[in-house]
């Protein structure tokens, strides 16, 4: 290997090696997160004569017209803590945020819409990194979880509020109040499938969910953080995989250069 090859693929090594061995922070977030079903979302439950109830340590807070179906429905989740990437000079990052409980949801038979299902998801992990959902789903009552990616966003349409104002607990210690909103989760392939299968979605069923899977909720995280982590953000942070590619890509230019010089001295002899 040529010794500028050798260079770069050093560079990119150490790259890599510096993003892995970042040292994040886990805290406790004390609050919740509020998800929210988009309005079309409601109406796909609604087709079904679906219903939706809190699981493990959630509220859950549906708006029910006289016919007994929603105009609106969310879940208040509790997390069980962060993970933070600390800075020094500049805003600390979110990288991600975590719950234990969750929502189900149970279907009822209902000709060409569901066969009679219920589906359980639980366990959110919220990576503001790769703008990806996480849960564990379990498909009835058969006992039997499946762990993925639920939904994901754009990182960049995060929005973050913090109180410029904190807050004196008693005698303790000073807190502020901030909020993190995703306006948007987009169904992942896996998550309309675990849904489809899970609910025994006909085609009346199907077809409502595959048409809001884009636009299928919105997540708010609301709580309390120390005084001494008021200033945050919320960043895209380049998975070590894409630092990887960076250094493929280097060296691939390194190689690329060094064959063109090899025919410009050819060329002159």
């Amino acid at each position: 290997m040529n010794t500028h090859i050798r260079q770069i693929a050093v560079v990119a090594g150490l790259a890599l090696g510096s993003v892995s061995a970042q040292a994040q922070v886990a805290t406790a977030w004390n609050g919740s997160g509020t998800l929210a079903w988009s309005q079309l979302a409601v109406e796909t439950l609604n087709i079904g004569n679906m219903k939706v109830s809190s699981f493990g340590d959630t509220v859950s807070y549906p708006a029910v017209e006289l016919d007994n179906t929603y105009s609106s429905i969310a879940v208040g989740i509790a997390s069980t803590g962060a993970q933070w990437l600390p800075a020094v000079g500049t805003p600390n990052q979110l990288l991600s945020w975590q719950t234990a409980g969750g929502f189900r949801i149970d279907a009822p038979p209902v000709l060409g819409v569901s066969g009679g299902g219920s589906v359980t998801v639980s366990n959110l992990d919220v990576n503001f990194a790769s703008g990806q959902v996480s849960a564990t789903v379990l498909a009835g009552d058969s006992g039997t979880s499946t762990r993925g990616v639920i939904w994901t966003f754009n990182s960049n349409q995060v929005q973050v509020t913090n109180d410029t104002t904190p807050q004196a607990v008693g005698m303790g210690p000073y807190y502020y109040d901030v909020s993190v909103a995703i306006p948007v989760l987009s169904l992942t392939s896996a998550g309309k499938n675990l849904l489809k299968s899970g609910l025994a979605l006909d085609f009346l069923g199907s077809y409502p969910l595959e048409a809001v899977a884009d636009n299928y909720a919105s997540l708010t995280l609301n709580g309390t953080l120390p005084a001494f982590m008021p200033n945050f953000q919320v960043t895209v942070v380049p998975e070590p995989a894409t630092w990887a590619l960076m250094g493929l890509g280097l060296v691939g230019l390194a190689g690329l250069r060094r064959a063109r010089s090899r025919q410009v001295c050819t060329a002159s002899v």
